[in-house]
């Protein structure tokens, strides 16, 4: 039975790490992309973002739509005004994405779901080749 419960013990603290590391790695490029974003800087978001950028509407039943990167630069500030809506205190409140991205300077496990894939909010971050990218956008509209 020891030898259970240091198993299990080892293998908490090793999951534990693992979840650290990816969630650290990702508020690295947060930090980044949050800064850029709350900066005004359309190029360092770019630079910042996988292409073909995809976005897709709410049901999934709409299609993905890809965008370049100067095509993306037309979207970005649409995408920053998109609506989120959140309860709080049983009212529903509204967001736009800009001030979400504001908000939110320490990243949560629960922000990074595997080590190559985050979501904040509408916003969705893969990992590729390495490094943390903004790869896709929900949005309101189909």
């Amino acid at each position: 039975m020891r030898k259970l419960w240091l198993f299990f013990a080892c293998w908490l603290l090793v999951a534990g790490s693992f979840a650290q590391d990816r969630q650290a790695s990702f508020q690295i490029f947060w930090n980044q992309f949050r800064t850029a974003v709350l900066s005004g800087d359309k190029v360092r978001v770019a630079n910042l973002t996988h292409f073909p950028f995809e976005t897709r509407g709410p049901t999934d039943n709409d299609p993905v739509r890809r965008y370049q990167r100067k095509a993306f630069i037309g979207l970005y500030d649409g995408l920053l005004k998109q609506p989120i809506y959140f309860l709080e205190g049983g009212k529903s409140i509204s967001k736009t994405m800009r001030s979400v991205i504001e908000e939110k300077v320490e990243i949560r496990d629960r922000d990074v779901l595997t080590d190559n894939f985050a979501r904040i909010e509408d916003f969705e971050f893969k990992r590729l080749n390495g490094h943390w990218r903004f790869t896709r956008a929900y949005t309101e509209e189909p």
